[in-house]
């Protein structure tokens, strides 16, 4: 055992165990046995032992036994207090079984169903030999759709979480199915989860949702990382030892729903983007003062784009993607005025992004004619989709395009600039003179910003 029971533990469970085979063999002798689960017993009657009158009215096998209680070792040896007690002596088996009944269930899952041939003293040693086998732990397990890793598992330290790709038969113990593999999550889809672990003994109700919203930060910064579609979809719970999961955890459990959609595109965390990955984590987190100050235009437009570029990952619909990605466009490119809208946001975005000639050609016909097609469709146009007009290799490049945009205005704005007005001057101003334009995106590039971050601070 990695601990030892807290004192007076050893007492209540010997107790506990004496009673519950006494009130079996009364049982048996009164001919009730047959009304108990063969499989959980225990916690059968304890829950029976909890019910009041309008349940038991509704449970007439629960009825019979409740009147035979008083008359047993279970009430006259005070099983229910002996429960109690333990769960408040033991911070470990209290964060195991938490209620009465779990600590109930636990033994009928240890314990009771391997027979009575065992001595009292050796049942109890078995007994505390499994609840003291290794540290309780709490884990929150989120899965990441779509990803793929190099690695089976990669820690993440600077959140203090990792990356798990779990095997197809892991699965459905994770969602509380009894197939051998999962109906509710497809293999297609990727098997990689973020893990967050915790010993700690209490489980507030909002301990998963608030696990989940730090997994949506974290794919956040890989949407960053690259554009390839990557989502949080749902996240399961799971305790250690692993027996607790049979206590904690009731039927199908799960938060969110699985997406089913296969991508065409897998994102792939590869080894080799690692490094940036860690690198781009501990930026942002030493820039959040910064970041987290929305009384700027430039930030709020930031923002706004942000949240449309991260809600376009979330959709497998193309078109509504394409909407999603224009509007991000818009909130950083357009102009004040509104006029020639097409025009100045490819414009801004082939000068900004694009390094030679070549690109910003390419980037100013790619730009024009999906908001072209953008505009037509939300008002009353077919589906470009669905026309040939607009195909999946255009989304994913208008999607990088996108990414890289935001990036380009972030890092600007975390060299200082504040005015989203003074910004699209410079930009105006960019489009006639090829110095400075080459000075901007300069300025923009996130690359050259985190090396001087990182000389600065090495300095």
């Amino acid at each position: 055992m990695y601990s030892q029971p807290s004192p007076g533990v050893r007492d209540c469970l010997l107790t506990i165990i004496t009673g519950w085979r006494d009130t079996i063999q009364a049982l048996t002798n009164a001919g009730k046995l047959t009304l108990l689960p063969a499989s959980e017993r225990f916690s059968y009657f304890v829950t029976i032992d909890g019910m009041d009158e309008s349940e038991l009215k509704q449970n007439t096998q629960a009825s019979a036994l409740k009147d035979q209680i008083p008359e047993l070792p279970f009430a006259q040896r005070s099983l229910k207090e002996c429960l109690d007690r333990t769960l408040t002596l033991d911070t470990q088996i209290r964060a195991m079984c938490a209620l009465p009944w779990g600590l109930a269930k636990a033994m009928d899952l240890l314990l009771f169903d391997a027979g009575s041939n065992q001595t009292h003293e050796a049942a109890l040693s078995h007994l505390l030999e499994r609840f003291f086998e290794e540290p309780f732990q709490r884990m929150a397990l989120i899965h990441l759709y779509n990803l793929r890793t190099d690695e089976p598992e990669i820690k993440l330290p600077s959140i203090n979480c990792r990356i798990l790709t779990l095997t197809e038969s892991d699965v459905p113990f994770l969602t509380g199915e009894t197939t051998l593999t999962s109906k509710l999550h497809y293999s297609h889809t990727g098997n990689c989860f973020l893990v967050f672990e915790t010993n700690e003994i209490e489980e507030s109700d909002s301990w998963l949702g608030d696990q989940w919203q730090k997994a949506s930060d974290f794919v956040d910064f890989l949407r960053y990382l690259q554009s390839t579609i990557v989502d949080v979809d749902y996240a399961c719970r799971f305790y250690k030892p692993t027996w607790v999961n049979n206590i904690r955890k009731y039927g199908i459990d799960l938060m969110g729903r699985p997406r089913w959609f296969q991508q065409t595109e897998v994102y792939h965390l590869s080894n080799e983007l690692l490094p940036k990955l860690q690198a781009f984590l501990q930026t942002v987190e030493t820039l959040q003062p910064i970041l987290s100050d929305l009384s700027s235009d430039l930030r709020r437009s930031l923002r706004l784009a942000g949240l449309r570029y991260e809600t376009h990952h979330t959709k497998d619909s193309l078109v509504e993607q394409l909407v999603d990605l224009s509007i991000a466009l818009e909130a950083l490119f357009s102009p004040s005025d509104r006029t020639e809208l097409s025009f100045r946001i490819s414009q801004g975005v082939a000068l900004v992004l694009g390094n030679t000639t070549t690109q910003r050609r390419e980037l100013y016909d790619l730009v024009r004619r999906m908001y072209k097609e953008r505009s037509a469709f939300v008002h009353g146009g077919k589906d470009p989709i669905e026309t040939g007009s607009v195909t999946a290799e255009d989304i994913r490049r208008l999607s990088d395009v996108v990414r890289r945009a935001i990036l380009a205005f972030g890092t600007l704005f975390v060299r200082g600039e504040r005015s989203r007005e003074r910004l699209h001057k410079q930009i105006e101003i960019a489009s006639f003179d090829s110095s400075k334009a080459d000075e901007l995106r300069k300025q923009c590039d996130i690359e050259t910003f985190m090396a001087e971050k990182s000389n600065f601070s090495a300095s």
